[in-house]
């Protein structure tokens, strides 16, 4: 099979973002005045809609949901963010799709403008065709943003590999009608849901360069 367009998540597959987020989570409490919710409960809300996350995680209205999450991105934007580094070999993975002239795309429900900040300061924005995050609204969905990659690199969805770690990525992937690979070294899938499921998966970065 014909691949000509890998794209990856990023929280959770590119890089280990959690503690910058886990940090901002806590921000909001403490802004909020409510208690620290618990880690479990933190790395469960990593991915997916953050105005979701926050409604789910603080029990709040959709009103209170946009302000939380305000507060998240103000705190994360400040410095947040920069607690983010890639898995190790993560970066010699990218170079060596790059290199065998496979085209490279971003699909995160990250906030867009930090997303295409990290791949700045991780030294990585000349590898890819396009990155693509999530807008201030929530209003855009992980299918989406894989179609916009698709688009930038001019390519089809049968084409396409997306990489995620989380069922968000996999439903995103289905929805676009891309092919999907799971990897387990970030915060969703494990080795034994991807074996129950049938998810073809990557227990290392150097394992992603098998399904290509």
């Amino acid at each position: 099979m014909v691949t000509e367009l890998v794209v990856f998540d990023m929280d959770g597959t590119l890089a280990d973002t959690s503690p910058g987020i886990i940090a901002s989570f806590i921000e909001v409490a403490h802004q909020l005045g409510v208690p620290e919710p618990p880690l479990e409960s933190l790395y469960m809300n990593m991915g997916g809609s953050l105005i979701d996350n926050m409604a789910r995680i603080y029990g709040l209205d959709m009103d209170d949901a946009l302000k939380a999450a305000g507060i998240f991105r103000d705190h994360y934007g400040r410095e947040g963010y920069l607690h983010a580094e890639l898995f190790p070999g993560m970066e010699d993975v990218l170079r060596e799709i790059h290199n065998r002239g496979i085209a490279l795309g971003v699909a995160t429900m990250k906030l867009d403008e930090y997303a295409k900040q990290l791949v700045v300061h991780w030294g990585l924005a000349d590898l890819f065709v396009d990155v693509c995050g999530a807008d201030g609204f929530g209003t855009l969905s992980k299918s989406a943003l894989i179609d916009r990659c698709v688009y930038a690199a001019g390519t089809v969805p049968e084409n396409t590999l997306m990489v995620g770690d989380t069922a968000n990525d996999l439903v995103g992937a289905r929805d676009s009608g891309t092919r999907f690979l799971a990897v387990t070294f970030g915060y969703g899938f494990t080795p034994e849901v991807c074996r129950d499921n049938n998810i073809p998966f990557a227990e290392t970065p150097g394992d992603v360069l098998g399904f290509i």
